[in-house]
């Protein structure tokens, strides 16, 4: 009998502990939208240094933390290292971008990160002088690090990858002229 005492007393202690824990408070709208307005800042600049070509502008926005993922078109890189030297390479076989964005969307996951979706097209003229057009998909994860906005993760998907990406094997001339706009 004791032992059921006992046992039903710990279990009361145990869940008035649980019920006593402070329960994360929702944000206001005004935190929301403080939230939302980061992540698109960080997604802007980035489009900024993509179509400026500016490597460095690109990345200062990447998280390069261990835990933090980079997808491309099924692809999933090793390392910020990786990532960031394939990236380099595209930009070096670029003459000029243009990229649109379509449409964008934010979701607020809480005080310190949120997922911005978008949809875009771009314009590249190769320094071979080929002109290339594409439409994609991103989407970004942005956290608040070491108190600034940092992209954690990151996915790009584009439509008829063969003909957009610029780190393939240059094709054959007869394939290239069809390509040219």
């Amino acid at each position: 009998m004791k032992t059921s005492i006992s046992s039903l007393i710990v279990l009361a202690f145990v869940i008035i502990a649980f019920a006593c824990q402070s329960q994360p408070t929702a944000l206001t709208d005004a935190q929301k939208s403080a939230v939302a307005d980061s992540a698109r800042a960080v997604a802007k600049d980035v489009v900024r240094g993509v179509q400026n070509l500016d490597g460095p502008a690109v990345f200062a926005r990447f998280s390069s933390d261990p835990d933090a993922r980079f997808l491309e078109n099924g692809f999933l890189y090793a390392s910020y290292g990786a990532f960031k030297d394939s990236v380099y390479g595209d930009i070096a076989t670029l003459d000029s971008l243009r990229t649109e964005i379509d449409a964008s969307d934010v979701v607020v996951l809480g005080a310190e990160a949120a997922v911005v979706t978008e949809s875009f097209h771009f314009t590249a003229t190769t320094k071979a002088g080929d002109d290339v057009e594409g439409q994609g998909v991103a989407s970004i994860v942005v956290q608040l690090r070491a108190g600034r906005w940092q992209i954690v993760h990151s996915h790009e998907s584009e439509l008829n990858v063969a003909e957009s990406d610029m780190t393939s094997a240059t094709p054959p001339a007869a394939e290239r002229s069809s390509r040219k706009k």
